[in-house]
């Protein structure tokens, strides 16, 4: 049974890195996420309350009351303080 291990990038390191599992089989390609610009993040805030309308209160899921709060209070809770890359 062979390890994988993964090292961290140095400062003088480039990226994208691409690490192996070293049975030669193809690299998994690393890179950081994208960070946005505030620009970005504004549309993308303006934007969010009306993700949330559409994606909780669609008039086929209605029967799923309870289902939709929670993925509501999710919504609202995980990501306005987020990343907002995913």
């Amino acid at each position: 049974m062979s390890t994988k291990s993964v090292s961290t990038p140095s400062s003088n390191s480039q990226l994208p890195q691409s690490i192996g599992d070293g049975n030669g089989h193809t690299p998994i390609l690393l890179q950081h996420p994208k960070l946005l610009t505030n620009r970005e993040i504004n549309d993308f805030n303006t934007k969010f309350t009306e993700l949330v309308q559409v994606l909780t209160h669609d008039p086929d899921l209605a029967d799923m009351d309870d289902t939709n709060k929670w993925l509501e209070r999710v919504l609202e809770y995980n990501v306005p303080h987020g990343k907002k890359n995913r």
